[in-house]
């Protein structure tokens, strides 16, 4: 079976790391963030026609509020939960804290929202949704002062002004998916999905299992696939907590290894394949997490398709950009906010111009000197994250005509499922190996 070829370019370089280093602080982060999309938030306050500078001018710094003056004040949101955890309790209590309350809901009705720069914080109150947001969104709010100490009364807020997009959705007749599959989790020991349901999603994607010359062409149309993190299994709990002897851990790490290599090389002999390293796979945690090792793949690794990639992640192909994660971000974003989807999340994130909002607070990342790798510069045409708990997708259009599909990639170890993306027209196909 004939393929149609695609022409990709990577463009992850920013978060691939020459050093991991700990000398810098994690306010840098944030002091990075603020002045990288303050300017857009001022130039989206002033293109809004409703805004009146006269009235309600925007003062530099949030040290300049005086009580009773009406104004605009940007800066970063701090949001403090209610339910954090103290990472302290973990040193005072008899048991080491368990994985899966990491994933606990963080978020509850007695949150605060405030506002801070590098002159000052400012609790807000008012006409703001602070279950939707979260530490680390840079926006602006319109007000004023409350004589009370409440705080300041906001009114309405500014997000930052949507990203541009570099080049609109290129015009092309013929159809052409690329393929998004996240959570394969070899290895599981408490299989949600029959392992040869895997076997099967490879074998249809490279063309072994179609029949009618209809299905042949629609599966030739498969240009790429995105290996969206979490290919292994996340480990038991027991084996979080215990040490594991080597005789032991052999069979649970090196055969899924094994079996993810030959899935990998069989399906990258027919198609590019970019993986992502994921929150249970042997990458670093803290994010950017740094592509797989070459000698973890050898087979796969042979082909000139198979490339090993970063999370985040980034890709142009055939002019169609697509921008993604693992689903860490996301799933954080949701840990942190009430009432809030993961396709919620996502689109949040696409508005707040960032990929990791959450980053250092609650998510962990490697702290960088002088600039934020998350910060979203330009709008991709696919906006993705893996490992969701179920298929969601959604087109949005921004106000200079950006166009950009958000996809939820569901575990496939879950669902069954995986996500074809049309570089025609961004549509969405959802495919679902069931036994």
């Amino acid at each position: 079976m004939e393929r149609k070829v695609s022409t990709a370019a990577r463009q992850h370089e920013r978060f691939l790391m020459q050093k991991k280093t700990f000398d810098n602080q994690f306010w840098n982060m944030y002091v990075a963030r603020l002045a990288a999309l303050e300017p857009t938030v001022r130039s989206a306050i002033a293109a809004d026609p409703a805004y009146n500078a006269t009235t309600a001018p925007i003062l530099p710094k949030i040290i300049d509020l005086r009580v009773g003056d009406a104004c605009v004040i940007t800066g970063t949101v701090f949001k403090v939960l209610k339910n954090k955890p103290n990472l302290l309790d973990e040193f005072m209590a008899d048991e080491v804290m368990s994985v899966e309350d990491t994933h606990l809901p963080l978020s509850s009705e007695h949150d605060e929202l405030f506002l801070e720069d590098e002159s000052g914080r400012v609790a807000l109150t008012g006409k703001i949704d602070i279950s939707s947001l979260v530490t680390g969104v840079v926006l602006g709010v319109q007000g004023e002062m409350g004589s009370d100490g409440e705080g300041f009364l906001v009114e309405r807020i500014f997000l930052p002004a949507p990203a541009p997009q570099p080049a609109p959705l290129p015009q092309r007749q013929d159809d052409a998916y690329v393929a998004l599959v996240s959570g394969l989790g070899l290895g599981s020991v408490t299989v949600h999905q029959h392992p040869l349901a895997t076997a099967l999603a490879i074998d249809y994607l490279a063309g072994r299992l179609v029949g009618s010359g209809e299905e042949k062409a629609f599966v030739a149309s498969i240009v790429h696939t995105i290996v969206a993190g979490n290919s292994l299994s996340k480990p038991a709990k027991d084996v979080l907590l215990e040490p594991v002897k080597k005789s032991q851990s052999s069979e649970h790490e090196v055969k899924p290894l094994e079996q993810l290599d030959l899935l990998l090389a069989s399906l990258a002999a027919t198609m590019p394949v970019d993986i992502l390293p994921g929150a249970w796979d042997p990458s670093n945690v803290m994010l950017p997490q740094q592509p797989l090792a070459s000698c973890l793949l050898p087979q796969a690794m042979s082909l000139s398709t198979c490339q090993l990639v970063s999370n985040p992640y980034a890709m142009a192909l055939d002019g169609v950009s697509f921008v993604g994660t693992s689903g860490q971000p996301v799933d954080s974003v949701v840990q942190c906010s009430q009432r809030q989807s993961p396709l919620d999340a996502l689109g949040h994130m696409l508005e707040w111009r960032h990929l990791a909002p959450t980053a250092p607070d609650i998510l962990s990342c490697y702290p960088s000197a002088d600039t934020d790798v998350y910060v979203l510069d330009e709008c991709p045409h696919v906006f993705f994250a893996g490992n969701q708990p179920e298929f969601q997708t959604k087109l949005v259009t921004g106000p200079q005509g950006q166009t950009t599909r958000l996809v939820c990639v569901p575990s496939f170890l879950s669902t069954g499922t995986i996500v074809l993306v049309n570089l025609r027209d961004l549509s969405c196909v959802p495919v679902t190996i069931a036994l």
